[in-house]
């Protein structure tokens, strides 16, 4: 929707979650399990090799990196469909980022330029919450240092979001504020934000693979934990990934068409794809 939004009731939330979910959304369920696993043992044996302090640093920028790689990449997907590149194309889960079936949330502005919505629950900060005390905290670096990152990517610099409060922080909900001012734009850059009359429903738009998205995540923060030199830091957290995953979360991921990670290894390589995309480890 765009607009004001009206919250929903906690007792309409509580019913709707214990609603079966179908066979997609459970798989959509297990394979975002599966990335909070995954960055949940990479980045903690990355603070486990440097300590906490240098390690959260080097987390944060693997995470910017991550957040970059995966806005450039709905930039240039919706600027070739000719797409404004704004707020309400990101947030829709159909074309932009995609919504992982079990979060409840609460829009209360949803604009072209500003976005303001409340997070009630997530499966992400639950699943941390029940590994060990570091793991929200490692939690709460993910929400405030990914998805800024992606924003700014996404509209080239011209947007910015807050989080003041976090879930994964312990707070009752997230509360986020994301903001794309057409004030001060140029020409070009009102155009590509707004310009465009037609909307992804108009068009003969491919919507965004839940599959693909949580793959190309994967691979970025990966890619970026590999290239600052901390190999040996994925090859444990790998494996103590591929150790805590159910049978259920061993769901085969597609490599996404030109996702390429220089592995320092063909070991490496091996190891990642027999933990992630088949699940044979």
């Amino acid at each position: 929707m765009v607009g004001k939004g009206i919250c929903p009731s906690h007792y309409y939330i509580k019913e709707k979650k214990r609603a079966a979910m179908n066979q997609f959304e459970r798989t959509y369920a297990n394979q975002q399990d599966a990335f909070s696993l995954l960055y949940y043992h990479l980045a903690q044996s990355v603070c486990q090799k440097l300590g906490p302090d240098e390690g959260k640093t080097a987390v944060r920028r693997a995470l910017e990196e991550t957040g970059t790689a995966l806005g450039t990449k709905f930039r240039n997907l919706h600027t070739e469909q000719e797409l404004n590149t704004n707020l309400t194309t990101l947030f829709n889960p159909g074309y932009g980022i995609p919504r992982d079936p079990r979060v409840w949330d609460c829009d209360q502005e949803w604009y072209e330029e500003s976005r303001i919505w409340e997070v009630y629950t997530c499966p992400m900060a639950q699943l941390w919450e029940q590994q060990d005390p570091q793991a929200s905290a490692l939690g709460a670096l993910y929400c405030a240092c990914y998805y800024p990152a992606l924003l700014k990517a996404y509209t080239q610099g011209l947007a910015s979001i807050e989080l003041s409060h976090c879930l994964a922080s312990g707070d009752d909900c997230c509360h986020l504020a994301a903001a794309l001012p057409s004030a001060g734009m140029d020409g070009q850059q009102k155009w590509a934000c707004f310009g465009h009359k037609d909307g992804p429903e108009d068009k003969d738009f491919q919507p965004t693979d839940f599959s693909e998205y949580i793959c190309s995540q994967m691979l970025a923060f990966t890619k970026a934990l590999c290239e600052a030199g901390h190999t040996d830091a994925v090859t444990r957290g790998l494996k103590a990934f591929a150790q805590a995953l159910t049978k259920e979360q061993r769901i085969d991921l597609p490599l996404p068409d030109g996702e390429e990670i220089p592995w320092p290894s063909q070991a490496l390589q091996q190891l990642f794809t027999d933990c992630v995309l088949t699940g044979t480890l």
